[in-house]
This record gives C-alpha cells, sequence and structure tokens, in this order.
C-alpha cells in the first residue's frame, strides 16, 4: 500500500509538471528573448564605441555608451536568474524527493509555487498576493510545495480564462494560515 501511494504521488506530480511545461518553456523563452535583445544591443554599442573612441571629443558621450552597456549587461543577468529559478523550481517539485523537516518560511514556498505555475496564468486571469509577515513553521517544504501547486492550478482551471485568484497568508496567535481563493465557478 506504501509502495501503491508513493506511485501515485509521483505520479500525479509529473502529470502536473507536464502540464505546466509548455506554459514553462513561454517563461523561459521570454528572458532569453530579451537578453538575445540586450546582448545584440551591447553588440552594436561596443561597434559604436570602438568608432567613437577614436574621434570622441566628449567624455560624457563615451561615459553614456558603456554606462548603458552596463545596465543592458544588468538585465541579461537578472534574465539568466529568472531562468535559474524556474528551472529550480521545476526540477524539484518534478523529483519528489522529501527532505527534512525544516523551520521555513511559507511565504517563499508560497512564492515559489507561484513561479511553478505562473505560466498558467494567462493574461486575463489577475493573481492577487497578500502576504502577512510570518513565523517560520516546522514542514517539509517540498511537500508544501507540491500541495500549493496543486491548490493554484486548481484554482486557475476553476476562473476559465479569465477571473481573479488571491493568495493570502497571515497569522493568527500560534496559527498560520495560507488562504488560495478564486471567483471560478466553484465546485
Amino acid at each position: 500500500v506504501s509502495e501503491l501511494r508513493g506511485s501515485l504521488v509521483a505520479s500525479d506530480r509529473l502529470a502536473t509538471v507536464g502540464g505546466l511545461s509548455a506554459g514553462i518553456s513561454d517563461e523561459i523563452r521570454e528572458p532569453i528573448h530579451e537578453m538575445r535583445s540586450h546582448l545584440e544591443g551591447i553588440r552594436m554599442r561596443l561597434g559604436v564605441l570602438n568608432d567613437a573612441a577614436g574621434e570622441c571629443t566628449s567624455q560624457e558621450k563615451l561615459s553614456m555608451l558603456v554606462n548603458d552597456r552596463e545596465e543592458l549587461l544588468d538585465e541579461c543577468l537578472e534574465g539568466i536568474d529568472r531562468i535559474d529559478a524556474i528551472v529550480r523550481d521545476v526540477r524539484g517539485f518534478a523529483s519528489g524527493i522529501t527532505g527534512p523537516v525544516e523551520l521555513t518560511d511559507l511565504n517563499t514556498l508560497i512564492s515559489d509555487a507561484l513561479r511553478i505555475v505562473r505560466a498558467r496564468v494567462g493574461d486575463d486571469i489577475r493573481v492577487e498576493k497578500q502576504f502577512d509577515e510570518l513565523i517560520p513553521v516546522p514542514c517539509v517544504p517540498g511537500e508544501i510545495v507540491q500541495v500549493l501547486v496543486n491548490l493554484l492550478v486548481n484554482a486557475i482551471h476553476a476562473t476559465g480564462d479569465t477571473g481573479r485568484v488571491q493568495v493570502s497568508s497571515w497569522q493568527d496567535k500560534h496559527e498560520v494560515w495560507i488562504c488560495i481563493e478564486d471567483n471560478g465557478y466553484g465546485v
């Protein structure tokens, strides 16, 4: 029974990842296109910089070209970090490896789950977040993320093509609460 349960959980997790994969590829494609555009801009600016260096009479113009390049490189690095976070979150979710119980900030886990399902959220579905500061909670982070992803996917499906999903967290004395609401058609 325990092996069957484990197989069902793994199967469900892989089915969810399969359903998310098309959207995830879109999420990864966006920063890649941004980085390509920025790198092409840097290449162009370096050419202009080389041409301008020989004939530049204005230190201000030269500084502007150099500073612009730095900004584009920073945006490329941010894009790489976004891709890395997406891949790391999906890999962790798909692996199903449960770790030890850890004191964890649930808001971080909610953000991880939202990043995983972000690709499923169309332009007409609004995701609202309201996170209060929470005390750390003992849990197995991977298992909590799996539950949150499943709840978020269900909420997104319930809204159809348009709607609202609200995710909130709060603390009441010694209890921590997470609420995922949608304005879909219901159960």
